[in-house]
């Protein structure tokens, strides 16, 4: 599901969202919470060195989804 190109994020980076809007939108939605500071500073970090940021995006919401935070959300 989250390599579907029709999926909320994909649709968000082809439409030219700016990436860390889409992080804090995933954090809110998975997490019920905003990004710290460290945590977006990781991610951009690991965007910027991938060409692919649609692959590179997946790989974060595979992170974040595998957070033991996560499982005590939902």
């Amino acid at each position: 599901m989250l390599s579907d190109r029709s999926n909320t994020f994909h649709q968000q980076l082809s439409a030219g969202t700016d990436p860390t809007t889409i992080i804090e939108s995933l954090y809110k939605r998975a997490l019920c919470r905003s990004a710290s500071a460290a945590e977006m500073k990781i991610h951009s970090d690991y965007l910027a060195q991938h060409q692919d940021i649609h692959l590179a995006m997946e790989d974060i919401c595979w992170a974040i989804l595998n957070r033991t935070e996560f499982l005590f959300q939902h």
